[in-house]
């Protein structure tokens, strides 16, 4: 949705949509489980909240962490441009 969000900013410039997109990736890292024993399990982010909600019961998609990626990437360069 970030990304969306950013997406529709572009073509009507508008800060309070940059700040929404901020906030929704604000909270998807606030949920990211970032230490792991295992190196590989590091940066993964659920695929629902709680985790043991209905959509994706106790499991962590890899295309969560991929949209959360590029969702922080398209922030970042909206943010640069700003500077």
């Amino acid at each position: 949705m970030a990304e969306s969000i950013l997406l529709l900013e572009s073509r009507a410039a508008d800060l309070r949509l940059v700040s929404a997109a901020a906030r929704l990736v604000d909270v998807v890292c606030a949920t990211q489980r970032c230490a792991s024993a295992s190196r590989r399990l590091g940066g993964r982010v659920a695929g629902s909240k709680p985790i043991y909600g209905p959509y994706m019961r106790l499991r962590y998609p890899n295309w969560a962490a991929k949209y959360l990626v590029d969702a922080l990437l398209a922030l970042t360069a909206r943010v640069e441009a700003e500077l």
